[in-house]
């Protein structure tokens, strides 16, 4: 044994989405798979995807993946209520924003005013949305 000879299943599914409005691609978790098997034939198979709580409204070709096997995609469209979306965009300011302040003490001092623009420019962003989520939610 060389430590390189194990035998892993590699047949785990992944969720490919591509959004129709750019072709970026993401992939999604999936859990609760009705069979690992592979070449089912006509057998249903389903798993369960989670879809990432960042993904931005609109159309996506979807497949599940294996082995880098994709089934046929299929175009779903994906809408957020007002309200969630606004409080979605303010958890990626808030996640942007911490980043920014923990790389603060790892960056030179004459980095830091660069460092600390982008910080107001995300602050004045996450109170305009706090002022529309007042008004509207």
């Amino acid at each position: 044994m060389y430590g390189d000879d194990a035998t892993m299943a590699t047949n785990y599914p992944l969720v490919r989405a591509v959004a129709v409005s750019d072709g970026a691609v993401s992939y999604w978790r999936t859990a609760d798979h009705s069979t690992m098997g592979v070449a089912t034939g006509t057998t249903l198979v389903s798993t369960t995807m989670r879809v990432p709580t960042d993904l931005i409204q609109g159309t996506y070709q979807v497949s599940v993946v294996a082995n880098s096997i994709a089934s046929d995609a299929v175009n779903i469209v994906f809408f957020l209520e007002p309200c969630q979306a606004l409080q979605n965009r303010m958890d990626v300011l808030e996640t942007l924003i911490q980043n920014d302040l923990d790389l603060l003490s790892e960056i030179p001092a004459r980095n830091r005013p660069t460092i600390l623009a982008r910080i107001a420019k995300l602050r004045a962003e996450q109170k305009r949305l706090t002022d529309q989520m007042q008004r509207d939610c």
